[in-house]
């Protein structure tokens, strides 16, 4: 989800922290910042001490893929539109919402930035401006991103989304990369180690890559968590999630700001989630120092030597994963009853054998990588 609130950077940051809330707060601009809440549809309960905006992409009650868009506060939308998402991936969203609530909502973004913000400007341009903003919104979109980057044409506003130019999942063999992998499909699945399996969704729909690593974090042994990693630039950002929630995090060269909690309270989180899923020998004192380092050249390729794991960085360089290893194979997009029947598969998983339920392995010893892939000497 993308949360607008009109906060500096440092009291976006309390803010969220005071109320417990996880969020990744974008750098300030004109006063505003931008934050992603993967953990609340809309933080309705929550009072910011004045409006914010938001769009969201969610399921309805009918089970549908839904896209909202809303400007008030604690739940009282003075402007709300939505969109339905089709089945097919790629295809435009309908929007249910009427051409008036269209302006409507033209008229509360600009009246919550202002004016200025419209890029025709002030004084005759504000028209030419708020004309455009209408038809920004009001035109056919594929999903959140789109309707995100409609905005940013017409209005002067930070990053309405963090800057993510690839992400990659990591986490344990098993049935349960089936049914995320044809949800947010199609989905490019390389071994990673002898226990472990790193996967990216091929979707054109940037939301599908969000979804991967909550989705499939949700379907695995509670034993193993799956760990996400994002690159953005020279940005690495490393995700623990548990349950569909991220349990802990760290940014390296970041731009944007995760909350709630100071960065040593989070280091020290993010250690014992490593030490849960990596059982094996490795420094801790070594980890720890990585991960209150702040600026690091080639963080994951420290990781890498200190835990004995692969490097992810050659797979996110790679174009095509099966010219790294031939064994890389993708996973087609599914929908309707076939997606449900892959839900049903991945829940009851490879555990139910015979009749009785037998807990999977719990790897003790240091990885070894899978073919393709090297760990740093």
């Amino acid at each position: 989800m993308i949360l607008w609130l009109p906060l500096s950077q440092d009291d976006a940051v309390a803010v969220m922290a005071k109320r417990g809330v996880t969020a990744l707060i974008s750098p300030e601009h004109r006063g505003f910042v931008s934050s992603l809440l993967p953990s609340l549809v809309f933080p309705t309960h929550l009072d910011f001490g004045r409006d914010f905006a938001g769009i969201n992409t969610q399921v309805d009650s009918t089970g549908g893929r839904i896209v909202v868009m809303m400007v008030g506060q604690r739940g009282r939308a003075r402007a709300l539109l939505r969109w339905n998402l089709p089945e097919t991936p790629g295809a435009p969203a309908r929007r249910v919402s009427s051409d008036e609530d269209v302006a409507k909502m033209a008229d509360e973004l600009t009246r919550m930035f202002g004016s200025s913000a419209l890029k025709g400007g002030i004084g005759e341009g504000e028209e030419v401006g708020l004309a455009a903003l209408r038809h920004a919104i009001g035109r056919p979109h594929r999903g959140q991103a789109d309707i995100a980057d409609a905005l940013a044409e017409v209005l002067d506003l930070p990053e309405l989304r963090e800057r993510v130019d690839k992400r990659i999942v990591v986490g344990p063999v098993g049935p349960g990369i089936e049914y995320p992998a044809r949800l947010c499909g199609p989905t490019e699945l390389i071994a990673f180690t002898k226990f472990t399996q790193a996967a990216r969704s091929l979707s054109p729909d940037s939301i599908d890559s969000v979804m991967l690593g909550p989705r499939w974090s949700d379907l695995v042994d509670p034993h193993y968590a799956v760990i996400e990693v994002i690159f953005s630039g020279t940005e690495r950002c490393l995700k623990v999630y548990k349950r569909d929630a991220p349990s802990a995090a760290k940014v390296w060269n970041e731009r944007w700001r995760l909350t709630p909690g100071p960065p040593d309270a989070l280091d020290d989180i993010l250690l014992e989630e490593l030490d849960r899923v990596m059982p094996w020998q490795w420094n801790r004192k070594d980890m720890r120092e990585l991960l209150r380092t702040a600026q690091h050249p080639d963080a994951l390729g420290e990781f890498a030597k200190i835990t004995g794991v692969p490097s992810l960085e050659p797979l996110a360089d790679a174009p095509d994963w099966s010219a790294i290893c031939p064994s890389a194979r993708i996973i087609p997009r599914a929908s309707g009853p076939s997606l449900f029947t892959w839900r049903t598969k991945a829940a009851l998983g490879s555990r139910l054998r015979w009749g009785s339920w037998r807990p999977l392995p719990f790897p003790r010893g240091r990885p070894t990588p899978a073919a393709g892939l090297a760990t740093p000497d």
